[in-house]
C-alpha cells in the first residue's frame, strides 16, 4: 500500500517553461535556512561570538560537501562501472543520483 502512495507522488513540484523545480530541492533549500536558523539561535545561546556570516558560511560548506558527498558515493557505489566509460555524466545531477550515505559523510 505504501509502495502504490510512494509511486503515485509527483516528484516535480511546479514547472515554468524550461525550469523544474522538484521537491526534494526544495527540502534540501528549506532545511539548509532551518539548519542555519537553529545554528545562529544555538550559538547565541551559548555566547560563542559568532557572526551572521560565520554562521552561513558553516551551513554554505555543509550543504556543498552533503551535494558532493552525497553525488560522490552514489557514483562510486551504484554506478556500477558506467561513469567510468562517461566520466562527464558525473556532473549530470541533473539526471538523478544522489547518495544519503554520501552526504551523511
Amino acid at each position: 500500500m505504501l509502495n502504490d502512495l510512494y509511486h503515485m507522488l509527483d516528484p516535480v513540484a511546479f514547472s515554468a517553461g524550461p525550469i523544474t523545480i522538484y521537491w526534494y530541492g526544495i527540502a534540501y533549500v528549506v532545511g539548509s535556512i532551518l539548519a542555519g536558523f537553529v545554528m545562529y539561535r544555538v550559538q547565541r545561546r551559548w555566547n560563542m561570538g559568532l557572526t551572521v556570516d560565520d554562521v552561513w558560511m558553516l551551513v554554505t560548506g555543509a550543504v556543498f560537501g552533503l551535494i558532493i558527498g552525497g553525488r560522490l558515493f552514489y557514483v562510486i557505489f551504484y554506478g556500477d562501472g558506467y561513469y567510468f566509460t562517461h566520466p562527464l555524466e558525473i556532473f549530470a545531477t541533473n539526471q538523478g543520483g544522489m547518495s544519503f550515505h554520501g552526504g551523511l559523510v
